[in-house]
């Protein structure tokens, strides 16, 4: 009966993946944005066109590697630490799975937290492309992609008021990649993603690395350079004029608060943990000893 609910409660696993991926693929091949008008004179968005400092390809290249290392060196330390020391507050070894497997716990435990991230990162993907499709707004480079002809319109009525132009005047094919990208400035998908990988980091690593209470900065110091790298990610799409720094917020908080209920919700990590070295070759723990030390103070 067990196993046939495990099996029935995995398939309901990859079938929220699927639902997912299915998602993300049609909003990226046949979603339109919401065709949002403008002002011939609002400043917003009429900045120059730029190349990005940091590509989607880039960043989410080094996003994927900082989790892979982070997450391996994690458990791989926490593996050793049990097999070598009394460590508190940590009574499973395996977050996703049985230590009866036949597979080494450490190893489900990565793959537990990787997949644990990627589904994260999906629903964040999901989220922020809901924000972009449905709000459409503009990007500050829009006129420069849209070239607009300005001989066919008017952009002030007769009172030398501008009025809201709302036609297609763009001379850029309407369905051409840029001109579809032009309009999805909210919220930033950059700052989301990076938000949210960062977030995720900063916060497994506060749950799962456990260092000893005389180890004062190093995880505060690591979690501050993963944070950075989420700020200067979004700053960058501010500099670039690919964002307004609205949209650039917007994306900070949505993928921190995924972050977090991908955290605390899903993941279930336990915090609080340390450890004690101990000399196994020397010290026997009786069994009363090893329940205290396995259950948190």
């Amino acid at each position: 009966m067990n196993r046939i609910r495990s099996i029935a409660f995995l398939v309901l696993d990859l079938a929220c993946a699927v639902v997912f991926v299915c998602g993300l693929i049609a909003y990226g091949q046949v979603g339109k944005p919401y065709k949002r008008g403008f002002f011939c004179n609002d400043e917003d968005i009429q900045k120059p066109y730029k190349k990005s400092t940091i590509t989607t390809v880039t960043g989410m290249t080094v996003g994927f590697a900082l989790v892979f290392v982070v997450v391996l060196g994690t458990e791989l330390l926490l593996n050793h630490l049990r097999r070598t020391c009394r460590v508190r507050n940590d009574p499973d070894s395996n977050s996703g799975g049985s230590h009866s497997s036949k597979i080494p716990p450490v190893i489900l435990s990565i793959l537990w937290v990787l997949c644990t991230c990627l589904f994260g990162l999906a629903m964040n993907q999901i989220l922020t492309d809901v924000g972009k499709y449905s709000i459409g707004r503009l990007r500050p480079h829009f006129l420069d992609v849209c070239k607009p002809d300005w001989s066919k319109f008017n952009c002030t009525d007769e009172r030398g008021l501008y009025v809201f132009i709302v036609d297609d005047v763009c001379t850029v094919a309407e369905g051409s990649l840029k001109a579809k990208q032009s309009r999805l400035s909210f919220p930033s998908g950059h700052s989301s993603t990076s938000a949210f990988l960062m977030v995720f980091l900063a916060l497994y690593i506060e749950a799962k690395l456990i260092l000893p209470k005389t180890s004062k900065f190093l995880k505060p110091f690591i979690q501050s350079v993963l944070i950075s790298i989420a700020l200067y990610t979004g700053f960058s799409r501010v500099s670039d004029y690919k964002h307004h720094w609205s949209d650039v917020l917007a994306g900070f908080l949505l993928g921190t608060s995924v972050a977090f209920v991908t955290i605390f919700k899903v993941l279930k990590p336990r915090f609080g943990r340390e450890y004690q070295e101990i000399d196994i070759e020397e010290v026997r723990v009786s069994e009363a000893d090893y329940v205290m030390s396995t259950n948190p103070i």
